[in-house]
Order: structure tokens, then C-alpha cells, then sequence
């Protein structure tokens, strides 16, 4: 099973976007405003809420389809179960944005607190931005397809193409005509509609009706599908609600423009995840294939591998965001000011990241086995602390009270949580994971990162920001050092350059 074409496109595309969002987040928070940036951190915010109506039906069609790739399924029983999925999605959807529209009013009246100048300019927005996040919504039902067959090359070509039109393209709007945020979002707006079409057009072949044989139409859903799809709508709903709950009810009390602020500290966090979330998309499909044909031993090696992996692609990153907060956020805004303020919850919600993203891996394979009811309950234990801690000491000590509050849930869980879900799923034991697959990597990254920052700082920013990549890329280094994969593979690299110039050698004396 050759991974290094999907895993390498969906990295690339995904560090694309990821630069993309890190150039452009500044740029949009000095030339539209700090109250037009606020409007645009909750668009992401209701982007990601959306998600709790996804009902784990995503994740059931990539598993459906993987199985379908593997042929554990008949193509047209797939079919058929896209069929009942698209009609319920579809449904959802239009529910969905009918309801949002109703609700603009109250949020743009009782809930954010802004000084826009012109109270239309709040309400066009949010019925944008209710349009846009649906039609992206949608889109992922169809990128959930192309996924469970294996079209991680094209999918991440195309990704990276929709985000450089949506992110890249609007600037000379800005510049040039100076449009205002909602012109913003009308463009916003064109580029979903264009983004759906694209996918549908793209994934149609694959959902031919013409290929289905009456005989042979899975004619009603697997006995196990309800079952899966119900436990992976609690999980995903888990999820966005773990994610989403903290700037939710910050944006209710917190002013639009510190709002903005807030959520710009949080997206630079973010990038830990954002470095993961490729390696998970491919991760997933190839361990359902490997659960489907029951090659047990295959499956818990691949389980390894991509906890170390993960942590290849999550430690530098975390390291470097949590011990050298302030000259990030400083070398990314040019705000001192700003950096000052917000280091301590870029420091605390990186960390948290990290251990999410380290954690996602018993999820995914929890997923790929259909076994999701230790996940369940985690999710809701999780969730249950993560909301009572928010509600606590977001009122009383604002953003700072709410990324501690996000740091100690996501420790916990990995610490007294996890240890149960690895002891139920066989016979690797937690520790020995924790000590070999999490720690080993992480230890190198966080060694080099905090004996590196002894040495001063520039004050330039242009060499502020090389000395930070400088950074970055030695805590990758002796991460990898860490990593027994990443040894064996360089061995294994080295042995054989080694070994071909030994063969030279001997061809050329003959």
C-alpha cells in the first residue's frame, strides 16, 4: 500500500493553504478593519458549527466508499447509500439555512456587540455568510466520496486551487475598488457556488446510476449503517462543540474587534492542526481497508506509524508556538501590542492542539473499525468538563481563563482517558506507546526549541521570521531523532545509497 503520493499532496496542499491563511489573516485585519476582521472570524466560527448537522453522514459515505474501493461492497450497493444519504443531507441542508436566516436578526441585534457605523453592513454580512457556510457544508459530502476512493491527489490539487481564489483573488478587490466586508462576502459567495459545482461535476461519474443492476441494488441500508452513522453524528457533534464552544460564547460578550483578535491567536494555534489534517484524511480510508480484509497486524503497524507521524507534523510546530509565543505573533502581525496580549493563548491553546491532534489517532482507528462506543463516551466526558469550565471563566477572566480551561481538558483526556480506549483495542499498551510513539518525538522537539531560545532575538522582522523557520526546522530534526520510524528510514536510505555505490565501485574495477 503505497501512501507517499496521497500523504505528500494532501501535506502539500494543506501547508499551502495553511500559508495562505497565515500572509492573508493580517492583511485582511489592516486593510478592512478589526470590525470587518471580527465579522470574518465568524464566518470560520459558523463554518465549523454547521458541522454538528453533518449527523456523521460524511464520514459513513468516506468509510462506505473505502469499502467500496476494497470491494468488502458492491459499487451499487454504495450507490443506493448514497442515495438515502444525499436525500437526508439535502434536507438538512435546506432546513438548515431557512433557519439561519431567521436568526440573523437576533444575533446581528442582542448577541455581537459591535460599532459598525451602518447596522446594514452586520446584517448583509451575516446572510452571507449563512449562504456561503452552507454551500461549503455541502461540498463535503462529495469531497467525503472522492476521498474513500483514493482521489487524495486531485482532491488536494483542487483544494489548494478553491483557497487561492477565495483567500488570493479578493485582494485586488480590496485594493483596487475598495470594496468593504460585504463585498467580501459576495465574493466569498460566488466562489462556493463554483467550489459545489466543480465537485459535483467531478464526482458524478463515480455515482452513475446506469451503473447499477436492478438484481443487485442494495435495495436497504447495511444492517450496521444507522448504528455507525448515529455514533458518528454524536462524535462529530462532540467535536464541534469541543472546537467551537469557547469562541462562541466569547463572541458574546468580548467586542467584535478584540473578538477578531482573539480568534487571529487562535488560528495561528491552529496550525497544528491544520499540519495534521491531511495525514488524518489519508490515515482513516487505508485503515478501514485494513480492517475490512482483517489484517490485524498491518493495521496496528500502520496505527504506529502514523502516531509518530503525527507527531513529526504536530511537536516542532507546538514547540515553537508555545515557547516562542510573543515573537510569532509579533513577526506575524507586526503588533507588538497584540503579541504581547495574546502569547500566553497562543502558548496554551498550541499545546492543547497537540495532544488533540496526537489523540486523533485512536479515534481514527476506533472509526475504521466501527467501534465507536469508548470514543462516545470520552467525547461527552470531554465535552461535559470543556463547557462547565468555559462557562465558569469565560465571564470572569475572559480569553486568557478560556485557553486555560482548553489546555487542562485536553491534558486530562490524554492522560486518564486514552490509557482505556488503547488498553480495549488490544494488546499495545499505553505506556509503551505514550514512551515510544508520543514522548520520544515530542522531547526532541521541545529540547531543541527551549535551548534555542536562549539565544536574543532580532528585532528586524524579516530576520525575526528566518530565525523562526530556523527554529522550526531543527525541532523537526531532532523530533525525528526521536521517532523510530524516521530512524529506520533514514537507516534504510542510507544502506541503500551505501550499497549502490558499492555496486558502482565494483562495476567500474571490472
Amino acid at each position: 500500500m503505497n501512501l507517499a503520493a496521497p500523504i505528500t499532496s494532501s501535506l502539500l496542499s494543506q501547508v499551502y493553504v495553511a500559508v495562505l491563511g497565515v500572509v492573508l489573516m493580517p492583511v485582511y485585519l489592516r486593510s478592512l478593519g478589526p470590525e470587518a476582521f471580527g465579522l470574518i472570524s465568524l464566518s470560520f466560527l459558523a463554518q465549523g458549527w454547521l458541522s454538528v448537522l453533518d449527523l456523521g453522514l460524511v464520514a459513513t459515505v468516506t468509510r462506505w466508499s473505502s469499502m467500496a474501493r476494497a470491494g468488502a461492497i458492491s459499487i451499487e450497493g454504495f450507490v443506493s447509500l448514497w442515495r438515502v444519504v444525499f436525500r437526508s443531507y439535502l434536507s438538512i441542508g435546506l432546513a438548515t439555512l431557512v433557519a439561519m436566516i431567521l436568526l440573523v436578526w437576533f444575533f446581528a441585534e442582542h448577541w455581537i456587540v459591535h460599532q459598525l457605523a451602518e447596522p446594514n453592513i452586520l446584517l448583509h454580512s451575516l446572510l452571507l455568510i449563512c449562504g456561503v457556510a452552507v454551500m461549503r457544508w455541502f461540498c463535503e459530502l462529495y469531497r467525503a466520496v472522492l476521498a474513500g476512493f483514493g482521489q487524495f491527489v486531485w482532491l488536494s490539487s483542487f483544494n489548494a486551487a478553491i483557497a487561492t481564489i477565495r483567500f488570493l483573488l479578493v485582494l485586488p478587490l480590496i485594493f483596487w475598488y475598495g470594496i468593504d466586508v460585504v463585498g467580501f462576502f459576495v465574493f466569498q459567495s460566488a466562489v462556493a457556488v463554483l467550489e459545489l459545482t466543480t465537485l459535483v461535476w467531478v464526482t458524478r461519474p463515480r455515482l452513475n446510476a446506469k451503473q447499477m443492476s436492478s438484481n443487485r441494488a442494495l435495495r436497504s441500508p447495511p444492517s450496521d449503517l444507522w448504528r455507525f452513522t448515529l455514533s458518528m453524528a454524536f462524535a462529530t457533534s462532540s467535536w464541534v462543540l469541543i472546537s467551537n464552544v469557547d469562541k462562541t460564547l466569547l463572541s458574546g460578550f468580548m467586542p467584535l474587534s478584540e473578538f477578531g483578535e482573539f480568534t487571529l491567536a487562535t488560528f495561528a494555534a491552529s496550525a497544528v492542526l491544520l499540519a495534521t489534517a491531511p495525514l488524518t484524511a489519508v490515515i482513516l480510508p487505508q485503515m478501514t481497508v485494513l480492517s475490512a480484509e482483517a489484517a490485524s497486524d498491518a493495521f496496528d503497524s500502520l496505527f504506529r506509524r502514523a502516531t509518530q507521524w503525527l507527531g513529526l507534523l504536530a511537536w516542532p510546530g507546538c514547540a515553537v508556538l508555545a515557547l516562542h509565543s510573543k515573537h510569532v505573533l509579533y513577526a506575524w502581525t507586526g503588533n507588538s501590542a497584540l503579541a504581547e496580549k495574546f502569547a500566553p493563548i497562543l502558548q496554551l491553546y498550541a499545546i492543547g492542539n497537540a495532544l488533540l491532534a496526537i489523540g486523533a489517532i485512536v479515534f481514527i482507528a476506533q472509526c475504521a473499525r466501527g467501534e465507536l462506543r469508548l470514543h462516545l463516551v470520552g467525547s461527552g466526558l470531554f465535552l461535559c468538563a470543556l463547557v462547565s469550565a468555559v462557562v465558569v471563566v469565560a465571564p470572569r477572566f475572559g480569553g486568557l481563563g478560556v485557553a486555560w480551561a482548553w489546555f487542562a481538558v485536553n491534558l486530562a483526556y490524554f492522560i486518564f482517558w486514552l490509557p482505556l480506549t488503547l488498553r480495549s483495542r488490544g494488546p499495545l499498551p499505553y505506556t509503551h506507546w505514550l514512551r515510544h510513539d508520543v514522548v520520544a518525538p515530542a522531547s526532541g522537539a521541545f529540547l531543541c526549541t527551549a535551548a534555542l531560545s536562549l539565544i536574543p532575538s532580532p528585532q528586524h522582522r524579516v530576520f525575526l521570521i528566518a530565525q523562526l523557520l530556523l527554529v522550526g526546522l531543527l525541532a523537526f530534526f531532532f523530533s525525528a531523532c526521536g521517532s523510530s520510524w524516521a530512524r529506520e528510514f533514514f537507516r534504510e536510505k542510507i544502506r541503500g545509497a551505501t550499497s549502490e555505490s558499492t555496486t558502482v565501485q565494483t562495476f567500474e574495477k571490472k
